[in-house]
């Protein structure tokens, strides 16, 4: 499975949206954190690879006092042959 490009707009949207959580931030001058979880094959999206990066990404935001304003989640191969 090859990833699909981000449109202008998509990312625009994305952009919209982080700033939105981060003004919206439950208290003021916390630090924001972005986290990403990412996945080689459709195969692992189980649920199992993708919630336990999910968990591990809120567990160090916690203890590090921050606080997560977007999660960018991926699945995309790393395969010679699905590469473009």
């Amino acid at each position: 499975m090859r990833p699909k490009s981000l449109t202008v707009r998509t990312q625009t949207e994305i952009l919209e949206k982080i700033q939105s959580n981060v003004a919206a931030a439950s208290e003021p001058g916390r630090p924001c954190a972005l986290t990403v979880d990412r996945v080689s094959s459709a195969s692992q999206e189980d649920g199992t690879s993708l919630a336990y990066q999910n968990e591990m990404g809120m567990s160090t935001a916690a203890r590090d006092g921050c606080e997560i304003v977007y999660n960018f989640q991926f699945i995309e191969s790393v395969s010679k042959s699905e590469r473009p």
